[in-house]
């Protein structure tokens, strides 16, 4: 394969992307409902757990979207929990099924061989819809979390 510039360049986060994909999940319509709610944006080094997190407030996303492009940068993965969150978080800031408030979507995670291709049937099979994939990798098969 020939490499081009955009092979080679480095990834950025997309703070537009980050904050979209944020309020999708967390819109303030949805939120009001929730006033002491919480979001979990959990991150970790590729080659480590992802075993932290840091929570903002379901009102805040600025803070939210800020802090996810810093760590980022700062060369870890990132990801947010798709509920709002509420209770008393772990030590490690991590949620737990016990934090799980409410959710504006459903959300899945696959990464097995064919997946993609299977659930885009199910749920067209199923007269459903998907409003947002976030790919997680290309690596072997796809990874994403679908919404």
């Amino acid at each position: 394969m020939t490499e081009t510039a955009h092979d080679t360049a480095p990834l950025v986060a997309n703070k537009q992307a980050i904050a979209k994909h944020l309020y999708q999940l967390f819109s303030p319509a949805f939120v009001m409902a929730y006033p002491d709610s919480w979001i979990e944006i959990a991150y970790g080094r590729p080659e480590g757990n992802l075993d932290k997190a840091s929570n903002f407030p379901a009102f805040d996303l600025a803070e939210a979207i800020d802090f996810a492009i810093e760590q980022n940068a700062a060369g870890h993965n990132v990801y947010v929990g798709a509920a709002l969150r509420h209770g008393k978080p772990g030590s490690t800031g991590r949620a737990n099924k016990g934090n799980v408030l409410d959710a504006s979507h459903a959300w899945a995670e696959y990464d097995g061989a064919g997946d993609d291709e299977r659930i885009k049937a199910l749920l067209k099979a199923n007269n459903r819809m998907f409003v947002g994939i976030c790919i997680l990798s290309l690596m072997a098969a796809s990874r994403a979390n679908i919404w």
